[in-house]
């Protein structure tokens, strides 16, 4: 299906395999820049969201802001122990990159700067 990004074994991506609640540490090769602060590591939780500094375990979606840099596009009490799992991707493919920022500026055409 074209609508959906290229996923699982065959894009390279990763299983990650986290407890309940856990958070894993990935490196990025170039800095992410979020809020006007460049972030060389992103913490990916298990309860659907991405935090940056630390790990993050709350698995109750407080409103935001929040202290916390996070990125929350699926934040729930997520269990993925007995069915489901968690899949992960860094990437510099410049189709995939550009079909990311053409999927942005659709959803947000009030972020003119984002890249």
């Amino acid at each position: 299906n074209t609508n959906f990004f290229p996923f699982g074994n065959e894009a390279e991506d990763i299983l990650s395999y986290l407890s309940d609640d856990g958070s894993r540490a990935i490196l990025l090769s170039t800095g992410f820049v979020f809020y006007n602060t460049t972030y060389k590591t992103v913490f990916l939780n298990n309860n659907g969201d991405l935090s940056f500094n630390y790990g993050f375990y709350d698995s109750s979606p407080d409103p935001f802001p929040i202290s916390t840099p996070l990125i929350a596009p699926f934040w729930a009490d997520l269990y993925t122990g007995y069915f489901g799992s968690l899949w992960y991707r860094v990437t510099r493919d410049s189709g995939v990159i550009e079909r990311i920022r053409e999927e942005v500026a659709s959803a947000f055409p009030e972020l003119t700067t984002f890249s």
